[in-house]
């Protein structure tokens, strides 16, 4: 479910984004170049690496307040920007953290909001899930092992479950006590990792700009460690969108402070390997992506 949840995260980010960087040839006269970073590190990088990265990110709505005093009584309009900050834990060489759970498919075209009801409908809906993202499993063997209801209310729900796309038949077995019947088996999916409508139907005059090569290149980074386990295995790996209203002053503040913490990743890995060369700190591969753009006009909001 955590997985699924930042997928569809990603998603709407790369949705924004998309528009923005397809807006940029009309109306944007500022941007920081989208980046991203594969750092090595010890655990103690990697903390530091956070805890800048949140500094960053409280710092830039600071910049926001200081701009709208600074603008009062003076005819200088405010910038929309975006502000982009994601951080994660990459995959070492065939790592695979967690459970390996079945390819769901296409996901059911449903608000994702939507698609948690069913398993948040009661405990047992949550158990089933929980249980299946361990084992696969059947109505039969869970209604023995777990109970909670009738096996009837356990049928139901895995179907629910079933459709909505959070279990996947895996196998069927006949013989034995089953007497003729089959026995259907079930795990606990992990969402489709597959390029959606933020991806599709590039046009030539955005595939070929470096911001969206490099967009493309980090959206794969992303795509490969949520199939391994490592996007979400740490609860303090970094997501952001940030919108805001800045002044000229504050827009190059901002960017000042991205550019500042890309060579602060760089500083931190290199302090890092001496550490891991005096310690058997097991090593971490840290991704980051920064970049900083004007909203086109035409996709801003009233504030």
């Amino acid at each position: 479910m955590r997985v699924a949840s930042s997928w569809s995260l990603f998603n709407q980010i790369a949705l924004k984004l998309r528009q923005t960087l397809e807006g940029a040839s009309l109306d944007i006269r500022l941007k920081r170049d989208l980046s991203y970073t594969r750092l090595l590190l010890d655990q103690v990088g990697w903390e530091r690496v956070i805890e800048a990265v949140d500094a960053q990110f409280l710092c830039i709505f600071e910049e926001q307040k200081d701009a709208r005093l600074r603008v009062l009584g003076s005819s200088e309009k405010l910038i929309r920007a975006e502000v982009l900050m994601i951080a994660f834990e990459s995959p070492l060489q065939g790592e695979q953290i967690g459970p390996c759970l079945v390819e769901s498919g296409r996901d059911p075209l449903i608000p994702f909001p939507e698609r948690l009801a069913p398993v948040l409908a009661d405990d047992l809906c949550l158990q089933i899930v929980s249980e299946l993202n361990r084992r696969e499993m059947s109505v039969t063997q869970f209604h023995r092992e777990v109970g909670g209801t009738t096996i009837s209310g356990i049928r139901s729900r895995f179907k629910r479950l079933e459709t909505s796309g959070w279990l996947k038949k895996v196998k069927e077995e006949t013989g034995g006590r089953r007497r003729g019947a089959t026995e259907h088996f079930y795990r606990a999916t992990r969402p489709a990792i597959i390029s959606g409508d933020a991806w599709a139907d590039v046009p030539d005059s955005l595939a070929e700009t470096e911001d969206w090569k490099a967009f493309a290149c980090f959206s794969e980074q992303v795509k490969e460690s949520m199939r391994a386990g490592t996007f979400d295995a740490r609860a303090d790996r970094y997501v952001s969108l940030s919108f805001l209203s800045l002044d000229q002053q504050g827009w190059t503040n901002v960017v000042a402070g991205i550019e500042a913490l890309s060579v602060f990743f760089l500083e931190e890995q290199g302090r890092a390997k001496d550490r891991m060369a005096k310690s058997a700190s097991r090593t971490v591969l840290m991704t980051v992506g920064l970049g900083a753009f004007e909203a086109p006009r035409d996709l801003v909001k009233a504030p």
